[in-house]
């Protein structure tokens, strides 16, 4: 699966409540839990793959300036 590209943007209501914002948040942390509970290695494997470079890296002698 490939990442977005696009960033996510969401429209909430503005006529909720400040005890219905709290419950979808506490869902949202709920749901959180159980995905990382359920796929927590594989996520953070899928992570680490995203944060590896594609390119090889360039020598690196530390005498060179920055």
């Amino acid at each position: 699966m490939r990442r977005r590209q696009e960033p996510l943007t969401v429209q909430l209501p503005k006529y909720w409540s400040g005890e219905q914002a709290l419950a979808v948040a506490e869902l949202l942390q709920m749901l959180r839990e159980a995905v990382l509970t359920a796929y927590g290695s594989q996520i953070q494997d899928a992570w680490r793959d995203q944060l590896v470079p594609s390119a090889p890296l360039q020598d690196f002698d530390p005498n060179d300036p920055f």
